[in-house]
């Protein structure tokens, strides 16, 4: 559609250049001069009105490219920005709660009140501990295994004075243990000690 209107408008501005030079007096040009002056005006206002030539595949290439320009770019992952591994969960470090440090505060020589104790308690409840202690007891049951582990030198034979269960999976790492050896236990506070029970762990700080 575009094609067959420059040459409409081509036709018609020849048409008006050549109404207003060829008529122009024989005095003042000849008949060959003339007809070289219309053809020359002529041959300027076709290249001048010429539009630029763009061959079907140019514009369809330039289409493509300015599409491109407005999609958004897809990043590809080189080597070098894989997604590497998670780092590994780091182990959980124990507290610098000693045995002492809890049975001056909660054992049954302890200068706190009950109000005092239950309120201190919340510092030190759930805490995960690190302690060595001489083993004492050792028997597994229907809730688990149950540690008996000795911490004061002037217990009565036999007594001790934390509580440790754990897991009945647990059972192998348990096998070579013996009672009056001295063994280092990891594990969360769980219970504070009191007249008719020992202060209680639980074994692990996972």
């Amino acid at each position: 559609m575009s094609n067959l209107l420059f040459v409409v408008f081509s036709l018609i501005a020849l048409a008006a250049l050549v109404a207003v030079i060829y008529p122009i007096p024989k005095i003042y040009l000849p008949t060959r001069k003339r007809a070289l002056l219309v053809f020359l005006a002529s041959s300027l206002i076709s290249v001048g009105l010429q539009p630029p030539s763009e061959d079907r595949n140019g514009s369809r290439i330039a289409r493509l490219e300015s599409t491109a320009k407005k999609a958004p770019r897809q990043s590809t992952p080189t080597d070098t920005e894989k997604e590497e591994p998670a780092p590994a969960t780091p182990a959980i470090v124990p507290s610098k709660i000693t045995f002492e440090e809890v049975d001056k505060l909660f054992g049954h020589d302890s200068p706190l009140t009950d109000l005092q104790r239950d309120e201190a308690w919340k510092s030190y409840k759930n805490k995960c501990i690190q302690w060595t202690g001489t083993l004492v007891e050792l028997d597994s049951g229907f809730l688990g295994i149950k540690i008996g582990m000795q911490h004061k030198s002037k217990l009565i034979p036999g007594m001790y004075d934390v509580h440790v269960s754990a897991p009945s999976s647990q059972k192998e790492h348990f096998l070579a243990w013996r009672k009056g050896q001295q063994y280092t236990y990891q594990g969360r506070i769980k219970e504070m000690p009191t007249l008719l029970s020992h202060l209680k762990i639980e074994w692990g700080c996972d």
